[in-house]
């Protein structure tokens, strides 16, 4: 009883509602209880109908609260919604931001591993892109100058392409791989590793080796930068529809 005097005495929503249906409920005996003592205490039409109303009006005024207060809560929620909403398109609008002496000094294990980094046009993919070449550099790796396939940055993200030369750097350039996805993952950008990539020759036709010689040149990396991704409590699929066996086709560009 304390505990809620204390908090009536405060200011707590919770136990100012109580305290007015409480109020409100006593206040209304409190009112039928004088009308029947005026009457003497008889109990006829008029006091069955003072006490039918004080009934009533209780249950209403209860009623009205805690309609009020379901309302009160889904409009909480649905604020809380929209608020967590736009602090994820606020973040979402930030740049992406790499440490880079940390970073470089995790990955300086792997040095002279080669490396490519291409990004999409955008001006904050290449911002991206240039934060993850000066960290690369700072860890000593080297720039690769192998031909390679040209990308599209359709997807959003940063994806990590092992180019495939020899057997004997493949195990260390996949170490590489995978402490450069942790990295950014640590430093809240988006990473995964996705397929290998080919060399090309002279003509611009890929290199495709159908066994991998012991010794060679070392293998390298490819670091491709695309868009920023948005949060996913931004993200709206599109609704494709299907044909009757359900294959799905969309999203093709052609020039």
């Amino acid at each position: 009883m304390v505990a809620y005097l204390y908090a009536l005495l405060a200011g707590d929503p919770d136990a100012v509602r109580a305290a007015l249906i409480y109020g409100s409920v006593a206040g209304g005996i409190v009112v039928a209880i004088g009308i029947i003592w005026e009457a003497g205490w008889k109990l006829n039409i008029p006091t069955g109908l003072v006490v039918i109303g004080v009934i009533l009006e209780s249950f209403c005024t209860i009623k009205l609260f805690v309609t009020d207060e379901g309302i009160s809560n889904s409009q909480q929620s649905v604020i809380r919604v929209q608020n967590d909403q736009i602090i994820a398109l606020h973040l979402a609008l930030l740049p992406r931001l790499l440490e880079q002496r940390l970073t470089a000094a995790a990955l300086s294990k792997f040095k002279d591993t080669p490396f490519v980094v291409v990004s999409a046009p955008d001006s904050e993919s290449k911002s991206a892109a240039g934060q993850i070449r000066f960290m690369l550099d700072l860890a000593k790796w080297t720039r690769s100058k192998d031909r390679l396939p040209q990308f599209d940055f359709r997807r959003q993200g940063v994806f990590i392409h092992l180019v495939f030369n020899s057997l004997e750097s493949a195990q260390r350039t996949d170490e590489a791989a995978k402490a450069l996805k942790d990295v950014l993952l640590h430093n809240k950008i988006d990473a995964e590793l996705a397929y290998p990539v080919h060399r090309l020759d002279e003509r611009g036709a890929e290199i495709l080796p159908t066994m991998l010689p012991a010794v060679g040149p070392p293998c390298a990396l490819v670091i491709e930068v695309g868009p920023k991704p948005l949060p996913k409590s931004l993200q709206v699929g599109p609704v494709i529809p299907a044909d009757l066996r359900s294959n799905e086709m969309w999203g093709n560009v052609a020039e």
